[in-house]
């Protein structure tokens, strides 16, 4: 019992971190116009695949642990009233780690891919060339006269 203790303790202080994670990615990798549809898109994604199967896919792994079923009088299946314990931990905490591990190499390649990125070393939507150039539209405007006092050509 205490090494699968260890063992929860240590991939909950492992995994809790990804959440900030993926939004400082996030934040940091995304065009500034486009933060807020990004993050709004990424919570309705979550909530499609994630909160509203999540419950069901749970009950199931549950279901499947089940040894004495309740049957009523025309045969119908009720409610489970005895569960194999050992079988549940594994198989419930198995989809648990199952889960993680997806995450964890969904999360390593996007880490790689957007090293870059992430590191401040390249960021393809800070473009320095039309900041500057705006820099230099508006001193340039600063500088006009106005348009009765320009000569002609």
């Amino acid at each position: 019992m205490m090494p699968y203790l260890v063992l929860l303790v240590i991939i909950s202080f492992v995994s809790a971190p990804t959440k900030i994670a993926s939004v400082t990615v996030k934040m940091r990798v995304i065009d500034k116009d486009l933060k807020a549809l990004a993050l709004g898109f990424s919570s309705f994604l979550l909530s499609l695949f994630v909160f509203m199967p999540g419950p069901v896919i749970a009950g199931a792994i549950i279901d499947t642990t089940c040894i004495l079923w309740q049957k009523d009088a025309c045969g119908n299946t009720g409610s489970c009233w005895l569960y194999d314990n050992e079988q549940f931990r594994y198989k419930f905490h198995g989809l648990a780690l199952g889960y993680k591990t997806i995450a964890t190499v969904f999360y390593t390649l996007a880490f790689f891919s957007c090293k870059g990125a992430l590191t401040g070393d390249v960021n393809p939507y800070d473009d320095k060339t039309a900041q500057s150039g705006s820099a230099q539209q508006e001193e340039e405007l600063t500088n006009m006269k106005p348009d009765h006092e320009q000569p002609s050509m």
